[in-house]
């Protein structure tokens, strides 16, 4: 395909495995509605500088915790997709197999963690990537209480306790605290067991994600996207963005 040429010649993916790359991108765009699609994507591509930001991301380590067989295809989906919107951008409504691969972005619906099981649903999301990188990360909810507008419940993660309390009149900001208490506590045992990532919420309410990142990664992704809204941000520049109390680190400070 002379669009992986293309790629090579400027210096991208020199170790890549040409014809299997081919079949799989062939494969990727064998859908109804995705050929038009990939025209119209590659005919408007920065592609000198596409590549040199996924070949800079890829040598600080952003691939690392891709699957082996499919990281070629990966580094080569974010290519396709970079655009003036930068990283991450139409990429998330491009085939969802592809999606998540790169082991470092998981979407967090803030009000989704405000309802049962949304904080598991969101952990267990989540190992899929941590998993991946070695990172122990045990949870169970328990059920606490429950009446109108006053929903409580206790996660445990690696045997330590969180209290949710839900109430919307004591909490005004609850969507918000509930994402923010939710990074807070992850973000703790990636320190605990000395991981170099953390993560960086991006934007909030249902549309909210994190991206697992190490403190370089969060920024060279953050200056490859212009919208700081829709890029990954430390806890204090989301938390100025976006109007949420910020009151420290200790996740018990929020929603307790």
């Amino acid at each position: 395909m002379d669009f992986i040429n293309s790629v090579q010649q400027l210096g991208g993916l020199p170790n890549a495995d040409v014809p299997q790359l081919e079949q799989q991108l062939e494969e990727l765009f064998d859908m109804e509605g995705y050929e038009d699609y990939w025209e119209d994507t590659v005919s408007c591509l920065d592609l000198p500088r596409a590549v040199k930001a996924l070949s800079d991301l890829d040598k600080a380590g952003y691939f690392r915790y891709a699957a082996t067989d499919m990281k070629d295809l990966i580094h080569l989906y974010h290519i396709v997709w970079f655009n003036e919107d930068g990283l991450y951008n139409d990429s998330l409504y491009g085939p969802e197999s592809i999606l998540f691969l790169d082991q470092r972005f998981v979407f967090l619906d803030a009000e989704y963690l405000c309802e049962t099981g949304g904080f598991e649903f969101f952990l267990t999301n989540l190992r899929l990537a941590t998993d991946s990188m070695g990172v122990e990360l045990d949870y169970e909810e328990r059920y606490e209480a429950y009446a109108p507008g006053k929903y409580a419940y206790r996660m445990f993660v690696n045997g330590k306790p969180f209290t949710f309390n839900l109430d919307a009149e004591k909490h005004p900001h609850i969507f918000a605290h509930a994402a923010l208490k939710s990074i807070l506590i992850v973000n703790k045992e990636l320190e605990l067991q000395q991981y170099p990532e953390r993560l960086y919420p991006i934007s909030l309410g249902t549309d909210g994600a994190v991206m697992i990142l190490t403190p370089e990664q969060q920024q060279m992704v953050g200056s490859l996207i212009p919208d700081v809204q829709n890029k990954p941000l430390t806890i204090e520049e989301w938390c100025k963005e976006f109007d949420v109390p910020y009151w420290g680190d200790d996740p018990e400070l929020y929603l307790g």
